[in-house]
């Protein structure tokens, strides 16, 4: 269980690698910006780096503060990944929650979430506009079904740019000859994940956060898979999008399975989401101690 005998560690998220585990084990995590992190001597098995693109590095913790402390530190230009922009750290005042405008949803086009995981969503919510928030149930106009293809078919294009074992001729000829198709397959999918990015910016353009559930039910038995591969929707939102995305504890079901929900806000305002993040973390009881710890 991630954070049974820390309180801070630092994971690597392509397509929900931060937020599944934070999702299922009850505690905090965060996908920066892409590019916020520099991504240097991450990928240290490949000749050179291939993930340039949706892979984010990321802290996770037992509160937003120390997910704060951490990006604090992290975040930044290094001199050696060269994506990184220069973006400053801004100190920022916790917004007040009657100046915020959250759009959120409880469920996944073409999946159906666990019904406790619902129910404390829309409690939440409620809670929210009781504060003062202006809260309207709303998502982006994206296909989230086709959003996760494109996620997978990038992380397949940028996964298998390497042979493993590239010394027969044989292997290697074989990566020439496909090499051009490859890289047409690469910009046609960047292409449309230039589209994806776009539709979640101008949902943003108004709203300050969306907010839904980090997964559709609480973790499966150890080496079990889901049932419906639409359950993996909520894994792509940040992915595809570049935006950052904040997991916070929520509850835990009838089983006693902790579960999750995903805070997700505009690009490069990090620091903002952090500061709506702690303000609904307050409503959610934030991390429990699992039994026996």
């Amino acid at each position: 269980m991630p954070l049974a005998f820390t309180s801070l560690d630092i994971g690597l998220d392509t397509l929900g690698s931060i937020q599944n585990p934070a999702h299922y084990c009850g505690v905090y995590g965060m996908r920066p910006t892409e590019h916020r992190v520099p991504m240097s001597g991450v990928f240290f098995l490949d000749p050179v780096r291939k993930f340039r693109v949706m892979s984010v590095a990321g802290p996770m913790a037992r509160s937003v503060e120390d997910l704060r402390l951490a990006l604090r530190i992290i975040a930044g230009p290094d001199d050696l990944d060269t994506h990184v922009p220069p973006v400053p750290w801004r100190d920022l005042e916790r917004p007040k929650m009657a100046d915020l405008s959250i759009a959120w949803s409880s469920e996944f086009p073409g999946s159906n979430t666990q019904d406790e995981i619902s129910t404390v969503m829309q409690g939440v919510i409620g809670q929210l506009a009781e504060g003062g928030a202006t809260v309207e149930q709303s998502m982006p106009d994206v296909d989230l079904g086709r959003q996760f293809e494109l996620g997978e078919e990038l992380f397949d294009l940028l996964g298998g740019t390497f042979p493993e074992e590239p010394t027969a001729f044989s292997e290697q000829a074989s990566v020439a000859s496909n090499e051009h198709d490859s890289l047409e397959a690469y910009l046609m999918a960047w292409d449309r994940r230039d589209d994806v990015m776009r539709a979640w910016e101008k949902f943003f353009a108004d709203r300050d956060v969306l907010i839904m559930p980090a997964g559709t039910r609480t973790a499966e038995r150890h080496g079990e898979e889901p049932t419906d591969p639409s359950e993996e929707y909520p894994y792509a939102l940040s992915a595809l999008s570049g935006c950052p995305m904040v997991v916070i504890p929520a509850g835990v079901d009838s089983q006693g399975l902790p579960f999750g929900l995903q805070i997700i806000g505009k690009r490069w305002a990090d620091e903002r989401l952090l500061g709506i993040a702690e303000a609904v973390s307050e409503l959610t009881g934030g991390f429990r101690q699992p039994p026996g710890y």
